[in-house]
Parts: structure tokens; sequence; C-alpha cells
């Protein structure tokens, strides 16, 4: 496969950007792919996937980082160059106030980029550890939007359940994600519940109560995804796996016992 597909805009950006994914992952022409992402960030077509393989080149490479870096120097591609160093987590002290001005973006993509770009940022940098209580706060508020997109709202429980916090009001906004139509929002809200499970004993209480409530419900399983979460610390493929476990244990002519 030859670097210069990812230049061709007659061709879906989306698909080049599997591409330049797949050729990253060769280790096929490192220095071409990785401008070419860089084009993709300037343009705004893929930010995610942009900021994805960004990402892995800018491990390899300081000189990388250095073209990143001078994406903040030019207005028209300022923000997406902030959006990037933070999804790797060097974003400079100076820049983080107008890096969390792009959770309210105009573009879905930006914004829900940014919400994943705050999990790596909470990773990789001190910057946001006095700001837990803030964090839950933003995505307890993007989960209760029902504007905003599945995406946004995916990585909004992803972050969550990698928080340190939890509350009742926090807990019983990811079981409505359970019953969200979108079913990796799904999965990701039951694992959110798992992970969080873990570190507070009342949690499997809540959920046993809302599985018990949706026993005849299509969402039961999700629940019963979540708890295998917890006790057996498994990760969720599927939550059609739920609804086998919960069949599997009477379904909804016998009563639960955990």
């Amino acid at each position: 496969m030859n670097w210069r597909f990812l230049l061709d805009e007659n061709i879906d950006s989306f698909d080049r950007s599997f591409a330049g994914y797949a050729l990253y992952r060769l280790e096929s022409d490192s220095e071409n792919v990785f401008e070419a992402f860089i084009e993709e960030l300037k343009s705004g077509k893929q930010v995610w996937w942009a900021v994805t393989v960004i990402n892995r080149f800018v491990e390899q490479s300081e000189t990388f980082l250095q073209e990143i870096l001078a994406l903040l120097e030019t207005p028209s591609t300022r923000l997406r160059g902030i959006l990037a160093l933070a999804y790797m987590g060097r974003l400079p002290d100076t820049e983080l106030q107008e890096f969390l001005i792009l959770l309210e973006s105009s573009e879905k993509i930006v914004r829900f980029t940014a919400i994943d770009a705050l999990s790596k940022l909470h990773d990789k940098s001190s910057k946001l550890h006095d700001k837990s209580e803030w964090l839950v706060q933003t995505c307890l508020s993007v989960l209760q939007n029902r504007r905003c997109s599945y995406e946004e709202r995916y990585y909004a429980a992803k972050l969550l359940g990698e928080l340190e916090i939890t509350s009742e009001i926090l807990i019983e906004e990811l079981l409505t994600q359970l019953r969200d139509d979108n079913s990796t929002l799904q999965i990701e809200a039951a694992m959110a519940i798992g992970r969080l499970g873990k570190k507070v004993d009342w949690v499997i209480s809540l959920l046993i109560q809302w599985i018990e409530q949706h026993q005849d419900s299509e969402f039961v399983g999700n629940g019963i995804d979540a708890l295998w979460e917890i006790v057996e610390g498994k990760r969720i493929l599927k939550s059609s796996l739920g609804y086998r476990r919960f069949t599997q244990i009477g379904g909804s002519n016998s009563k639960f016992k955990f």
C-alpha cells in the first residue's frame, strides 16, 4: 500500500484513516504517513482517527511532537493542535483552559474527541488530578443531555468508569444508559458500572435492584453484564452475553440470588 493513497481526496477520509493506521502498524513510510495525518487533523475531516494515529508517532519521535506544537501557531489549526496534545497527555499548562472550551465546540467530532482526550490527559499527566469532581460533573452533564450524540455519551461513560469518585446519582445515570438505543453505549455504561462497583460495595445493591426491576426487559442482560464485570472481572464483549447468563440462571421465572 502506498502512503500517497492517504492524500487522495476522492477516497473517503474514514477509509484513508484506516489505511494510514494499517501503514503505521506495518511501520511503512512512517514519516509520510504522519504528514498525511497532520493534513487530516488540519482539515478536521477525521479528527479522532488523526489524533489517535498521531499519538503513536509522537511516542516514537520528538521531531513529530514539534510539528504538533507548530499547529498552535496558526489560528486555523490551533484548537486541533491543542486537542491532539491533550490526547497525548502533552498539553502545556498554558493551554488547559482553551482545551476545555473544546467540550462546547459546535463540531460533534471535536466534542467527543475532547471527552476522550480528557481520559488520556487525566491518565498521563497531573493536570486534572485536582479536578476529579469537575470531571464527574462534566461527564454527568453529557450523559444527562439527550441532545449529545452517543459517541459523546460513550466517552463520558468511559471516563466516569476510570475516575475514583462515585455517587448514587452517577450510578443511576449510568444505569439509565443501559437502556439506550445504542448497543455500544450500553456496553460501555455496563463496564463503567462494573469498574465503579469494584471500588464501592453499595453499587452491587443498586445494580441488583435495577436487574430485578427489569427482569422482563430486553435490556436486563446489560445489568447482568455489569454485575458480571464486578464479580468476575470479565471484559464485556457483547451485551447479549448478559441475557444468556440471565436465562441460564432461570430468567424471569426465578428470583435473583447473588
